[in-house]
């Protein structure tokens, strides 16, 4: 039995991206680093001219955990001094993130004496 002659036919679909596909693009980039300056021991942390960045009550030491914030957030160029005299030689060069809440309130402050910032790990959230 022969069969019956059909014209060829093509049929195209519209992509239509799902959330699935548009949720990788939703969150912010995050930057991912280790709050490691000091090594646990107390000190200040202050911005490149000195004024401090630490609460007077209550001194920054290293958690050792590893953060990850938004790209936006604040970052600050600065040092860690463990003994708060500055420049006796025993200061770290450190960029610090100050961590704030919803309302925009400081709740801490981490440090990380990986200063190459531009070379940090970047996660999409």
């Amino acid at each position: 039995m022969k069969r019956v002659y059909e014209s060829p036919r093509a049929y195209a679909e519209m992509f239509t991206p799902n959330e699935y596909v548009a949720s990788c693009v939703d969150g912010p980039t995050l930057y991912k680093f280790k709050c490691d300056a000091g090594g646990g021991k107390y000190g200040g942390l202050y911005n490149t001219n000195w004024d401090r960045i630490s609460n007077d009550w209550d001194s920054y030491h290293a958690c050792g955990e590893t953060h990850e914030a938004n790209t936006e957030d604040e970052f600050v160029k600065g040092y860690f001094d463990p003994d708060r005299r500055h420049n006796n030689g025993n200061e770290l060069e450190v960029y610090i993130w100050i961590e704030r809440d919803s309302r925009g309130r400081v709740t801490n402050r981490h440090a990380t004496t990986n200063l190459d910032i531009q070379h940090w790990e970047k996660n999409q959230s």
